[in-house]
């Protein structure tokens, strides 16, 4: 399998840099390395994700801290859309 590289979209990158502490931002970085390693969905800690049109399907990754919205841009590279604590749902621009 060819290297996944990840790119994290605006509200990602809202949630890892002012949001999650220093120790968070290493457990999402571990995180999001596992998923580029292994972007499939196991139905164990991640699942399908349907995010509507014109968008296509995403993927979700849970686990007892973090919920990770994400989706495969391409061959190479994960699109991580949302971050946030499990539990919370996510918000957008408008809801801060």
């Amino acid at each position: 399998m060819p290297d996944i590289d990840a790119v994290l979209e605006e509200p990602a990158r809202h949630f890892y840099d002012n949001v999650a502490s220093s120790e968070q931002r290493q457990r999402i970085d571990q995180i999001i390395r596992g998923l580029c390693s292994d972007p499939s969905i196991d139905g164990v800690a991640t699942f399908a994700f349907h995010i509507g049109v014109p968008e296509p399907d995403a993927r979700l990754y849970l686990d007892d801290e973090f919920r990770i919205l994400y989706r495969l841009a391409n061959a190479w590279t994960i699109s991580i859309l949302n971050i946030g604590f499990d539990g919370v749902p996510p918000q957008s621009r408008r809801d801060r």
